[in-house]
């Protein structure tokens, strides 16, 4: 199997290495690509700043990817390194045209069987078909603090608070990921200007399955917010 996507999210993991997806050139599916071995997670070598493929708005070929679903997480393909190919980046403006014509402006319909709990969403363990999409906001702000950064928004009918994992909000120290808070705040503060004129987007997915209680969890979080250039 052979794909080619558009990222539209890199985040951060909670080691030194950082998960990505994107959408289809081809049917505009989200799929999630892992690396093959260890927790998929892809280090910062392959990066397009270091020399390597990965960035946003870059195109890539993804070649004999093998699809394995895992739970929530249904679009996770696992690749090896040596098949992956840049085919191009994309201009800022046509980026945006590719996010916001694949947006939706509810969680509900980007995330199937999700739950809410004190505005956090989550998906349960042995549900859930779709963990990736780009959602559409009515408003957003600023929460959790400068060791943790969230942000709060409002979508068709729900509030929900959840983490942000943007890599471009952290700098990794060689032990671990720091947060950039003056970046970040700066950027919510200039979203909120602009949201209700429809000009932010946020790409959100689920985290991995978390222990909570006797059962495991799928977390939403923003994976990447994106203002109209």
């Amino acid at each position: 199997m052979n794909i080619r996507i558009l990222i539209n999210h890199l985040t951060r993991m909670s080691s030194d290495k950082y998960c990505i997806a994107g959408i289809d050139i081809d049917d505009r599916r989200h799929y999630r690509p892992k690396l093959v071995g260890g927790y998929g997670g892809i280090p910062v070598e392959y990066f397009e700043n270091k020399g390597g493929y990965i960035a946003l708005r870059n195109i890539i070929e993804f070649s004999q990817v093998k699809p394995k679903p895992e739970g929530a997480q249904s679009e996770n393909v696992f690749f090896k390194i040596e098949n992956i190919k840049r085919l191009g980046k994309v201009p800022h403006v046509e980026f945006w045209d590719w996010l916001y014509q694949s947006s939706n402006d509810s969680v509900s319909h980007i995330i199937s069987d999700l739950e809410i709990e004190n505005t956090k969403g989550f998906v349960s363990e042995g549900f859930g078909s779709s963990s990736l999409g780009v959602l559409k906001p009515r408003k957003i702000d600023i929460s959790g603090s400068p060791e943790k950064l969230e942000i709060t928004i409002l979508d068709k009918k729900n509030t929900f608070n959840m983490a942000v994992t943007d890599s471009r909000f952290f700098d990794f120290d060689g032990i671990g990921f720091k947060p950039k808070y003056d970046f970040f705040k700066e950027t919510i503060s200039n979203a909120k200007k602009v949201v209700e004129d429809g000009e932010v987007l946020l790409s959100i997915g689920l985290t991995s399955p978390y222990p909570y209680l006797d059962a495991k969890r799928y977390w939403l979080q923003a994976n990447n917010i994106f203002l109209k250039p």
